[in-house]
């Protein structure tokens, strides 16, 4: 995906854990910060999805900042534990480049939507980074 707005300003949105809620309005319930230093952020999040299914669940994640514009996030504990999301960010021309890797893990219970799961997180993500970009470009 290529975006117009810098990618220091969208790495700083997608940084700040603490305002993120408010790109998922309905999927996000709750998100709290439970430890926090320089490069590793804990946070806490209630999620609810009600695509094939409607449930709400919680889980930690723990996100680094793995370089320049390199975000990984872990999901500690939850339904997804072990899932990472990888998001880089490099400068071209005028834009920016997003690349996601998601490696997306859930228990036996869930297997059989992973499919569904790994469309609905292509979904969210797209339209974040679109939401992401116009904040970024203001």
């Amino acid at each position: 995906m290529i975006l117009p707005a810098e990618p220091q300003k969208i790495f700083e949105i997608i940084t700040d854990y603490e305002n993120i809620i408010r790109f998922f309005p309905t999927q996000l319930k709750k998100m709290q910060i439970i430890n926090k230093n320089e490069n590793d952020t804990v946070t806490e999040e209630t999620i609810s999805i009600s695509s094939v299914i409607k449930k709400n669940f919680t889980q930690q994640t723990r996100h680094k900042i793995l370089g320049d514009f390199i975000r990984e996030s872990l999901i500690i504990s939850g339904p997804l534990k072990g899932t990472i999301l990888r998001i880089q960010l490099q400068k071209e021309n005028n834009s920016t480049n997003i690349s996601i890797n998601a490696d997306i893990k859930t228990s036996l219970k869930y297997r059989i939507v992973v499919p569904l799961i790994k469309k609905e997180y292509k979904n969210i993500l797209k339209a974040f980074f679109y939401k992401v970009n116009t904040l970024a470009l203001q």
